[in-house]
């Protein structure tokens, strides 16, 4: 758009030198008659005192010499008011056709802005469409995970219970049943939150697309912005993928002696500990990365007012 406009601008004043051109090749013949008339009647003025102090010119002829000085005095006035008559004109004329520019280019901003408003609207519903269909497809694939893992968890609960028959005490022997059960809803808990979040920061992403398609619509620079929200998408993007794994994961208790129960429980819990660190980690990544987008396009001038005024004030159309 920005571009369209200067290409716009650089024809208009193409056109108007054009036109000053042409107003200087019709106003010089004229001032090259002037300034002839002005050089004989100047003469005449000379050579008139001069016959009268010599004496040798007669009344008749100081008569038809102040005559004709007469004519010739009154050439250049007549000559000066033509000029002036037909300067107007040309200004008229260029007047009309600055303005008839103007109106034409003008129309041709209406029109390119209508279809590239047309053209934003469409590829909006698509950007929409399209991460709609990412967090649905996500989605069905973390729930799919979930599913083939109730039959893993199943099978490794009944392996621990196996193991845990050499245990005399019951109480450890519940306490780490327990704890087995804990860890899997942690992590099950988390990876559902991490979505959840993910899916936020994709809605913010969607906004901020729409908001700097419509900057775009009004010719505002928003090279900057576009990088940080593919920056965002890419974060974005990479958090999905490791929520994604995190939630075909289980954490085993291996259960050797008594005496190693509870560190065989400390080291199935710190794996899952580093395991959530790294996902927290990611989904904060993702959110400096929002963020970041939100705030670049933030930073442009006037890039939330939709008013008309907005226009470049170097834009002869417009200021009508």
């Amino acid at each position: 758009m920005y571009g369209t406009s200067r290409r716009l601008k650089i024809k208009m004043i193409k056109k108007i030198i054009v036109s000053v051109s042409l107003l200087a090749a019709a106003i010089s013949p004229v001032f090259a008659q002037v300034g002839v008339s002005v050089d004989v009647s100047a003469s005449t003025e000379v050579t008139t005192p001069r016959d009268a102090a010599s004496g040798q010119a007669s009344g008749k002829r100081d008569s038809a010499s102040g005559q004709a000085t007469g004519k010739r005095q009154y050439a250049p006035v007549r000559i000066i008011k033509e000029v002036g008559r037909e300067i107007k004109d040309i200004r008229v004329d260029v007047k009309n056709e600055v303005d008839t520019m103007r109106a034409e280019v003008k129309d041709e901003i209406k029109t390119m802005r209508v279809d590239i408003k047309g053209d934003l609207e469409v590829r909006r519903a698509a950007v929409a469409a399209e991460l709609k269909a990412k967090r649905e497809d996500l989605r069905k694939e973390i729930d799919t995970k979930r599913d083939e893992m109730k039959t893993k968890i199943d099978a490794k609960r009944e392996q621990l219970k196996e193991r845990l028959k050499g245990i005399r005490d019951e109480k450890k022997k519940e306490t780490v049943e327990k704890m087995d059960q804990r860890l899997d809803e942690i992590n099950n808990n988390q990876t559902e939150h991490a979505l959840s979040i993910l899916e936020k920061l994709s809605s913010a992403v969607e906004r901020i697309i729409s908001r700097a398609d419509k900057a775009a619509e009004r010719g505002l620079d928003v090279i900057a912005a576009r990088a940080a929200i593919d920056a965002a998408e890419a974060a974005i993007a990479s958090a999905d993928a490791a929520v994604k794994v995190q939630a075909g994961k289980t954490y085993k208790i291996n259960v050797t002696t008594e005496a190693e129960l509870r560190a065989a429980v400390k080291a199935a819990h710190d794996a899952l500990k580093a395991d959530l660190k790294k996902i927290h980690e990611s989904v904060k990544a993702a959110y400096e990365a929002v963020r970041k987008a939100a705030t670049t396009l933030a930073q442009i001038p006037r890039v939330d007012n939709d008013s008309d005024s907005d226009l470049d004030p170097n834009d002869p159309s417009s200021t009508q």
